[in-house]
């Protein structure tokens, strides 16, 4: 349909200052977006996670996919760089360029939810990723940099454009089934 306008956009968020507003999500302005059809995909770090977003006047508005199809934002392991004087003599094949965090009472692998898509003006149909949050904090270190070199989870998304007021969409939980 060529009248239908769909803006997407993948960036990484800032917290707001009054120097330099917030960032690369002033392209997102509600302005600009009114009444269009969007998809952001966006590393909230920064902000303190997926949960955070709120805190960035152009993200507020937007729905975010995850709790909306899964019921919650989705977790990923946290990981911090390696210095030039560790390394991980039990993994040879680690870059040993990022290393998990673990926590100290628990030996677990610390987790956090750092990325999010979030949308406006369509009905999302289908997530999926992510993986149970006992599966994350029990993986052993070299299975963990194996599995997740990047330490983020790949998203994939579906979403109905044509008629988003009439699109059936998940209700919040419906589809909670994770793969371990």
């Amino acid at each position: 349909d060529p009248e239908v306008v769909l803006r997407v956009a993948c960036l990484r968020a800032e917290v707001p200052t009054t120097k330099h507003g917030s960032g690369p999500a002033m392209l997102l302005s509600r302005g600009k977006c009114e009444g269009t059809r969007l998809i952001a995909s966006v590393d909230a770090t920064l902000l303190g996670g997926a949960e955070c977003a709120s805190i960035v006047e152009e993200l507020a508005d937007l729905s975010s996919l995850a709790p909306h199809v899964l019921g919650e934002e989705l977790l990923a392991p946290l990981s911090v760089p390696a210095n030039s004087h560790c390394t991980w003599p039990n993994v040879p094949e680690a870059d040993n360029t990022v290393f998990p965090v673990r926590a100290f009472a628990s030996g677990m692998n610390r987790l956090h939810r750092p990325d999010a898509i979030f949308f406006a003006g369509l009905a999302p149909i289908l997530a999926l990723s992510g993986h149970s949050e006992h599966y994350l904090a029990t993986l052993p270190d070299g299975d963990m940099v194996r599995q997740f070199p990047a330490f983020r989870l790949p998203m994939v998304a579906a979403f109905n454009w044509r008629l988003p007021e009439a699109a059936p969409s998940a209700e919040p939980g419906q589809c909670n089934g994770q793969a371990d």
